[in-house]
């Protein structure tokens, strides 16, 4: 039903039907999967308002499945095939997916297949990234705790982010709801600038972003990246970013 070389209206009809609510597990992906891949193809004109949902299925897959979407070869092909606003839509459903998995499974997904993808978008394998991408990434590192320190040098190597349509910033709630300033303060002071320096914080992100820093600072981040992270603040019109290094230099802000 699903084998678009059979009848594309039929196709249609299933996955239609499929991605309303369907389910799979890894003795279905092997049937499935290469009608998933057929279906790389023709889903961005045919698929309509069902574009969203099999790029989430899709995300779903990378995230849950055993068979590895990187050996196995699938996901390079799905990115080669999907526009851009595709590509963001599987990258946000990863976001969500992230939340739902183990410290464990996060490092496994890491070093099985986020790590070597990630790398493989940097040099153009099979897409470059574009900055509405990596702005979604960077939100992946939040969630992904027990790599957090390696998923900083990939940001860092990655083309620069681009700034959010969204007024506020939910990875930075993320970094500061965590125990990441304690954890990593070196990785989160270089990762707040990069991010500052790249727009990416708003007027709604102010107090966050310094309680990360004030954290971060109390951690051992260097002091000169501290300081930057005070300046760019200002730069960017943070009418607490002169108290909140003053605290920081006087050492009142240790906790």
């Amino acid at each position: 039903m699903f084998d678009w070389s059979k009848g594309s209206t039929q196709a249609l009809q299933a996955w239609h039907g499929y991605l309303s609510g369907g389910t799979w597990n890894d003795g279905l992906l092997a049937h499935l999967l290469p009608f998933y891949e057929q279906a790389f193809t023709v889903f961005s004109e045919e698929f309509g308002t069902f574009r969203e949902p099999f790029c989430k299925y899709l995300a779903c897959i990378a995230c849950f499945s055993s068979i590895n979407p990187i050996e196995q070869g699938w996901l390079s092909r799905f990115i080669a095939h999907a526009r851009p606003e595709e590509r963001l839509w599987w990258g946000s459903a990863v976001w969500q997916f992230l939340e739902q998995m183990k410290d464990p499974a996060k490092e496994n997904a890491w070093n099985n297949w986020i790590k070597p993808y990630w790398q493989n978008r940097i040099t153009g394998i099979p897409a470059i990234l574009d900055g509405r991408e990596v702005t979604l990434m960077i939100d992946w590192s939040a969630r992904l705790k027990p790599v957090f320190a390696e998923i900083a040098e990939e940001i860092l190597k990655s083309p620069a982010p681009s700034p959010r349509e969204l007024s506020a910033n939910f990875v930075f709630e993320d970094l500061s709801n965590s125990d990441l300033p304690e954890r990593n303060a070196e990785p989160i002071a270089t990762l707040l600038l990069h991010m500052l320096h790249n727009g990416l914080c708003t007027y709604y992100d102010f107090d966050p972003v310094e309680a990360i820093t004030q954290r971060a600072a109390a951690a051992g981040a260097s002091r000169k990246k501290i300081t930057d992270i005070c300046d760019a603040l200002a730069d960017l019109g943070d009418p607490g970013a002169k108290l909140l290094r003053k605290t920081i230099e006087d050492g009142t802000g240790r906790t």
